[in-house]
């Protein structure tokens, strides 16, 4: 995985989501702790960010039926941790149906030696992933 960098306009610099991303909550944290693999620092701000934007484009289409952060974390994210503690060393994931592509963004986020390709066939979800790509840092040879 690899992070972009903020971007420079003229005389200001904007942040990118994954610097602006708040910590994770306690009780995200703790659900983490439960995998097989450490949360790295840099994955606990690109999960975090992952969530703000779940959370802000679900509240004008329906990505999933998750109501809360912990509940999203636990249903799209927990899986995705624990594949990645099962892969080798520089595997490349291939997500059909990837959905809002919490799997692969979990797995990205504990293992950065990991690359994803995701196939979502909704567009209002594939739209989602651009943007999750995009806000997030990834580069299209990595997500």
């Amino acid at each position: 995985m690899v992070m972009g960098p903020s971007v420079e306009f003229g005389s200001f610099r904007t942040k990118s989501a994954v610097e602006l991303a708040e910590p994770l909550t306690n009780d995200l944290r703790e659900l983490f702790s439960n995998t097989s693999l450490p949360l790295p620092k840099a994955g606990e701000s690109l999960l975090s960010a992952y969530l703000n934007l779940l959370e802000k484009w679900s509240k004008r289409i329906n990505l999933t039926g998750f109501k809360s952060r912990v509940k999203a974390a636990e249903g799209l994210l927990f899986d995705g941790a624990e594949l990645a503690g099962q892969l080798p060393e520089g595997t490349s994931i291939l997500d059909v149906g990837a959905g809002a592509g919490g799997l692969s963004v979990a797995a990205l986020a504990f293992r950065p030696d990991l690359s994803a390709s995701l196939v979502e066939p909704r567009l209002k979800r594939a739209v989602f992933l651009k943007t999750v790509r995009r806000e997030l840092g990834f580069h299209s040879n990595t997500f």
